[in-house]
């Protein structure tokens, strides 16, 4: 391996495969860096990493691919923002992309004022504004009733509301849904027995509260009335015998198995490389498949691309059971893991 170039500018245009084997690379070093020092998030870590590659066409797309959703997520905007800077990209397509991402999310930033919204019809009869809450925490959930993941969250809405009780806060639930679907809204409002305030936006999607807190997310997928639904927030579990393990945010659109172990720092010398077990939660339906790396099969399972919330789990070699005395069963694991999918949630304290 030690052979081996990440430079190579034509290899990356033209190869798939040695463009992931560099994304590894520098992955992997981002997650050390950020191991190694833990005042900086892994996020920023592959900004930083970035900067250092000596080919400016790969540093420029990797600093994209690392900055494009990852402005999205960060809880550090400024820090962020100015590493991508520092690091150095010469596109300017890009860098104008970034930088209007920036300037919408600093507006969103703690310590700034909320976006309103203005007279949302109310389920329990007339409307609701925001400065009608003045003076409380509000905490809005934003979600539609053909949204699977917003709803697979309502117990644990109804839970936090439960916990917050007689508190000073306020919990907001505003739907998205287009105007035929108002009587269901209303409906499943009933049956669900949904508590706090719950409200019905005035244009859906393109209503201006909404827009104004997820605008630079919607604005890349939303056209006219078409929506291209992408996961904006994807993340995945590697544990077991990897030398990094923990979740991590993915920054393109899709992770093979071999880069998510990368990301994990590889495998430890007590690995068993013939089964690796993902676990995937669909429709409701868990699923748990084994995988072994030392085959060329593992290229046609459709669990070789990951996907949102997958976890994997590298069990450890006979070896390895004998010196840790771990014991290898995947029905403990089970047990104990659950895969939730996120709908956007939104906490402000109005000003």
């Amino acid at each position: 391996m030690d052979a081996i170039t990440y430079t190579s500018e034509e290899d990356y245009k033209f190869s798939s495969s040695y463009k992931s084997l560099v994304q590894n690379h520098y992955n992997s070093r981002a997650a050390e860096m950020a191991k190694d020092d833990d005042s900086i998030d892994q996020d920023i870590a592959m900004l930083k990493v970035g900067g250092t590659i000596e080919s400016q066409i790969i540093k420029n797309d990797l600093l994209f691919k690392a900055a494009r959703f990852g402005i999205t997520y960060t809880d550090k905007i400024e820090e962020f923002y100015a590493a991508y800077k520092a690091a150095g990209s010469t596109n300017e397509k890009n860098n104008t992309n970034i930088e209007k991402s920036y300037n919408t999310l600093k507006k969103l930033a703690k310590g700034s004022t909320s976006p309103k919204f203005v007279n949302y019809e109310n389920n329990a009869g007339g409307t609701t504004s925001l400065d009608d809450l003045k003076g409380k925490y509000v905490y809005v959930d934003v979600w539609a009733t053909w949204c699977g993941p917003c709803k697979a969250e309502i117990p644990f809405l109804k839970k936090v509301e439960k916990q917050y009780h007689n508190k000073n806060i306020e919990f907001i639930s505003i739907s998205i849904d287009v105007a035929k679907d108002h009587q269901k809204w209303k409906d499943m409002v009933k049956d669900k027995e949904l508590g706090g305030i719950q409200l019905f936006a005035d244009k859906d999607w393109k209503s201006q509260f909404i827009e104004d807190y997820l605008k630079s997310e919607i604005t890349n997928y939303v056209k006219d009335v078409v929506v291209d639904v992408r996961i904006m927030n994807f993340k995945i579990t590697v544990i077991g015998e990897v030398k990094n393990p923990g979740v991590f945010p993915i920054n393109d659109e899709r992770v093979t198995l071999t880069e998510a172990l990368a990301l994990a720092g590889d495998l430890t010398v007590d690995a068993n490389r013939h089964t690796i077990t993902i676990i995937r939660e669909e429709n409701d339906v868990q699923k748990v498949t084994k995988i072994d790396l030392t085959t060329t099969d593992l290229y046609s399972s459709p669990f070789y691309f990951l996907k949102q919330n997958d976890l994997v789990y590298v069990e450890p070699s006979k070896k390895g059971v004998v010196k840790t005395g771990f014991v290898s069963d995947i029905s403990i694991l089970l047990s104990i893991v659950t895969v939730l999918l996120s709908s956007v949630i939104l906490i402000t304290n109005i000003n």
